[in-house]
């Protein structure tokens, strides 16, 4: 895969499928956003719909992490979305425009049949930063709504350079040992 400016990323030999360049590069193809997310989703309650804004309930952190698979066209998921490390959602639907990403997520206990979340956020440096909003209106009219801060399983470029070292280090004292038997 390559990132915008054209520079090949090696993510797959890291381990993961995202391409995104700590260059600030931001995402053209939803491909760029596959791999794990984590991070933590500051919510609060709201009550009596989309119309009301104002939280009425004290505010929550909790730890998210959501796995973006590639697109599966048989269950037609993207991926899941897991709070506190339970799968509590699944993504039905990805959209990445310039920066601007978006996701339907259906909670099967809340409703199975269409989305009851929504995210909407940006693609930054490895991170993906917005507004996760799951709809009250099936849910004893109460709306969770709050700010979702992730970032990517990428390791920045000098943890691969010095694993990249680490493994030529080994190689080389495999062949000295080698030569030494020899």
């Amino acid at each position: 895969m390559s990132n915008r400016f054209g520079k090949l990323v090696a993510a797959a030999t890291l381990g993961t499928a995202l391409s995104v360049s700590s260059f600030d590069a931001f995402a053209s193809e939803i491909s760029d956003l596959f791999g794990t997310w984590t991070g933590t989703w500051t919510f609060a309650a709201i009550y009596g719909g989309p119309g009301n804004t104002i939280p009425t309930g004290p505010y929550f952190t909790r730890p998210v992490s959501i796995d973006l698979e590639s697109f599966n066209a048989l269950t037609g998921l993207y991926g899941h979305v897991f709070i506190e490390g339970a799968p509590v959602g699944d993504i039905s639907f990805l959209s990445v425009v310039g920066d601007a990403v978006s996701m339907q997520v259906t909670h099967p206990s809340i409703d199975a049949t269409r989305p009851t979340a929504y995210f909407f956020g940006t693609l930054g440096n490895h991170t993906l930063v917005g507004d996760y909003d799951v709809r009250g209106y099936l849910f004893n009219n109460a709306q969770y709504r709050g700010p979702m801060s992730l970032a990517s399983s990428v390791p920045e470029p000098a943890t691969a350079m010095l694993l990249g070292l680490g493994l030529v280090g080994v190689v080389l004292q495999a062949r000295r040992r080698r030569s030494a038997a020899d």
